[in-house]
């Protein structure tokens, strides 16, 4: 059960996206088998978007939603700070942002700096820093 709540609560968004993808290919099946052309075009079309929608979902947020990891890489901290907000952790080489409980453990989304002051790794951890 709990293997469950954590699926859902980690991709809750694709999961919705995928239950109204099969109910759309339900209804492309029905369409053929009634022979309607119609119920088969709106719903193939419904289907091929939220299959776009998934795809689209996966690529944006790889390591955890709401951050965005393409637009976060080579960013700096201030401007990151601008777009999210100010973190939990703010250390020389890394910013941190809660993202969700598990089984007691804090879970955050870590985003490290290169000498330059760039994001360029950016990771879901339990662990922050020295200390954390």
């Amino acid at each position: 059960m709990w293997l469950l709540f954590i699926l859902f609560q980690e991709f809750y968004i694709p999961i919705v996206l995928g239950l109204f993808a099969v109910a759309a290919l339900l209804f492309v099946i029905v369409g053929y088998f009634a022979k309607k052309k119609s119920l088969i075009w709106i719903s193939g079309s419904t289907l091929a978007f939220l299959i776009i929608g998934i795809v689209a979902f996966f690529i944006l947020f790889p390591t955890e939603f709401p951050y965005v990891d393409l637009w976060v890489f080579g960013k700096t901290k201030e401007q990151i700070i601008e777009v999210y907000g100010e973190p939990e952790y703010n250390e020389y080489r890394e910013l941190a942002y809660e993202t969700k409980w598990i089984f007691l453990d804090m879970f955050y989304y870590v985003i490290e700096f290169d000498e330059d002051g760039r994001a360029y790794k950016m990771y879901e951890s339990t662990y922050v820093g020295p200390g954390g």
